[in-house]
């Protein structure tokens, strides 16, 4: 289903909202009776999607930020301050087979730097599992990626000080211990 498809890799860029109408057979006029986004996608031989009514979305309480081993800061993220554009690669795709995609560009950057990252293709992008030479393996097929396609790709964070100061030169914003 185009919805639950959405929630296959990571979760959608924007959110996914629910309105529920009510209304009386034969006419024109409904009340909403029911808003909500939903919070969880969980997959088995169905997708279950998790609704929150939206009054009840910011209810719940907002964890402090713990000190552990590695950073809880999202990569790009607004306390991370790592800059997405300039860490962008642009790859022209050279083969695409199921969840595996080759591009050159991936070559010019060492093993592993684009795991845990991820690449944008028509709207969507996928998570990326392994990165090794010319290649990169996705969670997930990526729907409509073909060759010669040019794809925004973008490297992952394993959360580590490693990755903070060699990867990324922001130990600076590490959280981690």
């Amino acid at each position: 289903h185009p919805v639950a498809k959405l929630f296959v890799g990571f979760l959608p860029p924007q959110p996914v909202s629910l309105v529920i109408y009510r209304g009386h057979e034969g006419e024109t006029e409904t009340v909403t009776s029911y808003t909500g986004m939903v919070s969880s996608a969980k997959f088995g031989e169905t997708c279950e999607l998790t609704v929150v009514r939206e009054q009840d979305a910011l209810k719940r309480p907002v964890p402090a930020v713990k000190w552990q081993t590695q950073c809880p800061r999202q990569l790009f993220s607004k306390g991370c301050g790592v800059s997405k554009l300039a860490y962008l690669t642009a790859a022209t795709i050279d083969s695409v087979a199921g969840t595996t995609v080759k591009s050159s560009q991936f070559a010019a950057k060492p093993n592993d730097y684009f795991r845990a990252g991820w690449i944008e293709a028509h709207g969507t992008c996928m998570a990326i599992l392994s990165h090794t030479g010319d290649t990169v393996v996705l969670f997930y097929p990526l729907a409509g990626l073909q060759p010669g396609d040019v794809a925004p790709v973008y490297p992952g964070c394993q959360g580590t000080e490693d990755d903070c100061e060699n990867k990324f030169n922001n130990i600076p914003n590490h959280l981690g211990c």
